[in-house]
């Protein structure tokens, strides 16, 4: 039920960072998502730096990932 940008949005060239939300994180920059891989496709194709955001309660050692996952570039947990 979340709203998604509509086409004219600023195309990924044009942003500079993202935020990106997860229910955990680890120790190697992987997250845990919602189960779409919306943030895992759009950040396969660009260079844009990922933040990955949330609290350092969702910080684990290890998730399981995949071959298609990527990981942010930087974690923010407070």
């Amino acid at each position: 039920g979340i709203l998604e940008p509509i086409s004219s949005c600023k195309s990924a060239e044009e942003i500079s960072t993202v935020l990106v939300p997860g229910l955990s994180f680890d120790k190697h920059r992987f997250r845990l998502g919602y189960g779409k891989g919306h943030y895992d496709r759009f950040l396969s194709k660009t260079k844009t730096l990922s933040l990955g955001i949330g609290f350092q309660e969702q910080l684990t050692d290890s998730l399981p990932h995949e071959l298609h996952d990527c990981s942010v570039d930087h974690l923010v947990l407070v």
